[in-house]
């Protein structure tokens, strides 16, 4: 199993077994590797990107760079100036 798809499950586990619910399924997952993922790189400059957590109220803050490296994303110009 590539590393990174560890990392995303490992970081599954933890919340769910934190905030004790399963809603975050395996499909997530498979989403996240069967299609590509695209940020603009306009947020690669951001301080936090802000994910849901799955759960009212519940939103977790990242790095850019971290979010690219747990969903095997890549910045590119995607909006137009």
């Amino acid at each position: 199993m590539p590393e990174s798809i560890t990392v995303i499950i490992k970081f599954v586990e933890a919340i769910m077994d934190k905030y004790g619910f399963w809603k975050v399924t395996f499909k997530i997952i498979l989403m996240i590797i069967a299609w590509k993922t695209v940020i603009d790189a306009s947020a690669e400059n951001l301080e936090k990107i802000y994910v849901s957590g799955e759960k009212r109220g519940l939103d977790i803050g990242l790095k850019p760079q971290d979010l690219v490296k747990v969903l095997c994303a890549q910045f590119a110009d995607v909006l137009d100036a």
